[in-house]
Order: C-alpha cells, then structure tokens, then sequence
C-alpha cells in the first residue's frame, strides 16, 4: 500500500470463480449455494471488503481459520483499487451432510455437493 501513495499505482486482485445456483428449490440447498460462494469468492474478498472471513466459515472452519487482529484487519479493508474476475462456469451446489468419521477439509467443510446437472426435484 505504500507503493500506491508513492507511486500513484493501482493494485488489483483477479480471481477465478465459479457462480452457484441452489441444485433444489429449498431453503438448505440455497444455503448451501450461498456456503459455496462464501467458500470460494468470499474466502478472498470479504477479508479485502469486511476485514474478516464469511461468516459461514468462521462457524464452519471454527479455530482453524486464521483470525485478523484489529490493525490486519483495518489494513486489509479497502487495500485494492480493483477486481478482475474470470467466471467459466455456473454450477448447482446442494447441502451435504457432515459425514461421520470425515476430516476436516477444504473439500469437507462447506458442507455442500456440486454438480453441472441440475436436479428437479
């Protein structure tokens, strides 16, 4: 950031993301879409934004997630001048259980499914 005062640069963040759908027309598939989206763009861009992960994987990740202090936080609210976004795909994201004996996992801990198909329920 103290390039961007001397320099008068931009700095920009670009991320790949997909954009999820619920795979069912009910309340925990579009949870989970909304959980799909925290995991993937959210994990990124909340803590540029809020300062602070989503929410959802705060709850989900609990102690394994990294907290900011105060001062990281407040330092990564607001620190890009732009956003690049390539989006290839939009997929359907279903909740899955928590399946007993599971570790914890990037794939495990949003608790949801993805397909390309979509699934009329």
């Amino acid at each position: 950031m103290c390039m961007q005062k001397v320099q008068k640069g931009l700095l920009g963040i670009t991320l790949n993301n997909d954009w999820f759908l619920p795979a069912n027309d009910n309340i925990t598939d579009r949870e989970a879409a909304r959980r799909a989206l925290d995991f993937r763009f959210g994990w990124y861009m909340d803590p540029l934004t809020k300062g602070e992960y989503p929410t959802s994987m705060q709850h989900l990740v609990g102690n394994r997630l990294p907290r900011f202090s105060k001062e990281e936080a407040k330092q990564l609210k607001g620190s890009f001048d732009f956003l690049g976004l390539n989006h290839y795909a939009t997929v359907y994201a279903g909740h899955a259980p928590r399946l007993r004996g599971s570790k914890p996992s990037l794939l495990n801990d949003p608790l949801v499914y993805t397909t390309s198909n979509y699934h009329f329920s």
